[in-house]
């Protein structure tokens, strides 16, 4: 069996700046964790990523993290 031993993956996650995924209720959720909804868009979300919000290179806090405010929005 081949396994990755943790201290490799605790590193990727240092590396490339990145949170363990983190489901959160709508009533539990602040203002510095992901909005995105998780789950079907036809139903009301229950659950948001609530990864860690991406605050950008000028300083901007966005209310998504980095992955999913990468799937909203155009590139200009």
């Amino acid at each position: 069996m081949n396994t990755i031993p943790k201290n490799i993956l605790e590193e990727a996650f240092k590396e490339f700046n990145l949170t363990p995924l983190n489901p959160t209720n709508m009533l539990d959720i602040s203002n510095n964790q992901c909005k995105y909804p998780l789950g079907n868009t036809q139903d009301k979300p229950e659950l948001f990523c609530g990864k860690l919000c991406w605050i950008d290179k000028s300083g901007k806090h966005h209310s998504y993290c980095w992955y999913h405010y990468e799937i909203t929005h155009e590139r200009k």
